[in-house]
């Protein structure tokens, strides 16, 4: 079962996951990461965690993947930026090169 400890802020407890816990909703995420009420329950009901933490967890873990992914594209961008270097003379005052790719000339 998990465990709950009292974190050194003022806010509450936290909740621990036990290894197999986590397996457990890593692949029922991988599966649904918007799951029904049928899903918490059985999920709750086999991993013994109440639905509150379970849909904070899956909220959380939502936020985290989509957070992941806006780091993912803005590192493409950067990968461009390498790539979309304009010529040396066809620079800007200040000494930085036009980059025609970069999100903030265009």
């Amino acid at each position: 079962l998990y465990t709950e400890y009292q974190s050194s802020e003022d806010n509450g407890c936290r909740t621990k996951f036990t290894r197999p816990q986590i397996i457990t909703l890593r692949n029922s995420f991988a599966r649904n990461p918007y799951p029904s009420k049928e899903e918490y329950r059985d999920l709750q009901e086999s991993l013994g965690i109440s639905n509150k933490i379970l849909h904070s967890w899956f909220q959380n873990h939502r936020h985290r993947e989509k957070i992941q992914s806006q780091r993912h594209h803005e590192m493409n961008f950067d990968d461009m930026d390498e790539v979309c270097w304009g010529d040396e003379d066809n620079s800007r005052p200040g000494g930085w090169p036009y980059n025609p790719c970069h999100r903030k000339t265009k």
